[in-house]
């Protein structure tokens, strides 16, 4: 079945093309994913999946966001030497 949709936003054009464009897969994949998603109709497989409830949180930061967490953390990354002696 084909079916055109019409009167989209601008903004759920906007994310619907980033989803796409994140995952690697055509617009029309992302779209009817979303759909049957949001119809309760999500397959066994990708419901299953390991990982899948997170997959909402993958790739949501921004470059400046993820850079930002990067500095806070980083003090985290150094040994204490004195523990180590």
């Amino acid at each position: 079945m084909q079916l055109t949709v019409r009167g989209i936003p601008r903004d759920l054009e906007k994310l619907l093309c980033e989803e796409a464009a994140l995952e690697g897969v055509s617009l029309n994949k992302v779209a009817l994913r979303l759909m049957a998603r949001a119809a309760g109709l999500e397959t066994k497989r990708s419901a299953s999946r390991v990982g899948a409830s997170l997959e909402h949180l993958m790739g949501a930061w921004s470059t400046d966001e993820s850079l930002e967490f990067d500095a806070a953390t980083a003090v985290f990354s150094q040994v204490d030497e004195s523990f180590w002696q």
